[in-house]
This record gives structure tokens, sequence and C-alpha cells, in this order.
């Protein structure tokens, strides 16, 4: 704000112009830019100041013009230091807010596969800012922690053993950094895929019965040589009914069959059929029953 008081002794008006000279001496025009003082009159005026020219400009002038007189009045520019001092407040405060940022903890990047092998090394890449320690940890579906370990550098690359799941499993591969103005993380789901050896098929080595014609109501004895988990020994009438039946036990050995009496001859189908797994094997055999 700038005070100016006005008195205008003679008999006719003025006309007053208001003005801020720059450094280079131009004249930028100031608001209320000029004004009449009428004849025989006086009075006080606050002429209010822009900030950007109060510190842009050197003086405050103002110009007066009658029809018998020319005058030219000039005082030096009012500095606003309140402005200045809030400036320099607001300056040093956002000084200070960039400062906190970058001490600040933060986690901006972490790429990882979405699967590996159990074992294998899991390559990341990540990125941290700010003050702190950096760590690296593998956690499963409930929290707890199964491996972890420190990162050096504050952004790069970074190789970890995955955990050795007896089945697939999905963790969670997490990048951390703290200090002493803040924490931050970052998490990635991971998927350890563990091999599992191809299951080889079941296999019927050799597979023979004591005799080729049993008596009705007799029993037989199967022989059997395989590579499976289990197994059964079946007597199959040609319309594919089971008459009778038993379990092998090893994969040397032999079963015994006793049969039922059917009082006539029939042919029968003694078939072996073993399993490893969903998978089957089988193989056949026939006999007679002779007639009583």
């Amino acid at each position: 704000m700038f005070s100016l008081d006005v008195a205008n002794a003679g008999d006719l008006p003025l006309l007053a112009t208001v003005y801020a000279v720059a450094r280079d001496g131009a004249e930028v025009p100031v608001a209320p830019y000029s004004f009449w003082i009428d004849a025989r009159t006086d009075g006080h005026l606050e002429l209010p100041v822009p900030w950007l020219a109060a510190f842009s400009t050197n003086a405050l002038a103002v110009r007066l013009q009658g029809a018998t007189m020319h005058q030219r009045l000039e005082a030096p520019m009012p500095r606003p230091f309140a402005v200045l001092w809030f400036l320099g407040g607001a300056l040093a405060v956002a000084a200070l807010v960039a400062i906190l940022s970058f001490l600040h903890p933060s986690v901006t990047r972490l790429d990882v596969p979405a699967s590996v092998l159990a074992g294998a090394n899991v390559g990341m890449t990540y990125a941290t800012n700010g003050a702190g320690t950096r760590t690296w940890e593998i956690d499963d579906v409930h929290g707890g922690r199964i491996e972890d370990g420190s990162l050096a550098a504050a952004s790069g690359s970074a190789t970890i053993p995955a955990p050795r799941p007896v089945t697939q499993t999905a963790y969670t591969l997490r990048v951390a950094t703290s200090g002493a103005f803040g924490s931050a993380e970052m998490s990635r789901p991971l998927i350890v895929v563990t091999p599992q050896p191809p299951v080889r098929p079941p296999r019927i080595i050799s597979f023979s019965v004591d005799r080729a014609a049993i008596p009705d109501g007799g029993t037989l004895t199967a022989r059997y040589r395989v590579s499976a988990q289990s197994g059964d020994v079946l007597a199959i009438d040609a319309q594919g009914n089971i008459i009778a039946q038993a379990a092998i036990h090893g994969a040397d050995g032999a079963v015994r069959l006793t049969l039922p009496r059917f009082g006539r001859i029939k042919d029968l189908q003694l078939r072996l059929v073993v399993r490893r797994g969903a998978q089957l094997a089988a193989a056949s055999v026939g006999v007679e029953v002779a007639a009583p």
C-alpha cells in the first residue's frame, strides 16, 4: 500500500497519473492509473500496489499536469516484507516436504515370474526409494515365512531360491523397505511347481494255469508274474459273467480259484487284470470245465 497526500492550491484542476518505474526506466501503469484533482482541493490517497510490481520495479511515481504546470513526484517502491516472509516460509516447507518425500521408503517395482520349478532360482527385478534397509521374503498361504534375505542395492535384479514343496503350491514373494521415516512393501504371487515322475504303465510278464481242463466243481491254480500295484484273476463265462475271482498278492505268485458245478461242459476264460494308478493291463487264457 502506498500513501499519497495531494493538494491543488491553484484555480485550475490537475491531472494525476500513477505509474511504477521499472529497473530499465520503463513506465508500468498502476491502478487507478489517472485521476483529476479539483482546484483548491487537498486530500489523502491510499494506492494498492500489486505484489508483482513491488518486486519487479524500483519506484512509484505520480505525474501532475495542468494548464500552467508539469511536475513529477517519485518515491522508492515499498517492499512487502510479509510477502517475502510468506514466500520464504513456503519455499522452506516445500523443501522440507521434498526432503521427507525423498527419504520416505517406498517400493515402486517388483517383477517375478508367475511360476517356477521347486528348488529352482527365482529371478526378480525390483526398485525402491528412500532411506532404509531392504529385505525379501517368501510366505505361504497362511502368512508363515518360508525363506527370507536382504537386498543390498536400492534397485536392480536378484536371484533367490524357490521352496521345495511336495506338490504344486502357491506362495507370496514380498519385498519390503523400512527406516526411520517409515516403511513400505510390495508383493507378488508365486506358484512353485513340483515335477512328478512319470507313472510307468502296469505290465504282465507271464500268466498261466496248471491245466487246461478242469473237473466240474474243481479247483485251478493260476500263476503270474507282473509289474503292477494290484490285480485280480477272474473266471468269466461266454456271457461275460464273473464265475469266480481272487486278488493277486505281490509281483510274482499264484492264486487258487474254486469253480462252481455246472453239470455240463462249459468253456471259461481266465483273465488277469492288473493296475498301477489309473492304468490297466490284462491277459487271458481259456480253460474247459469237463462234464461230470
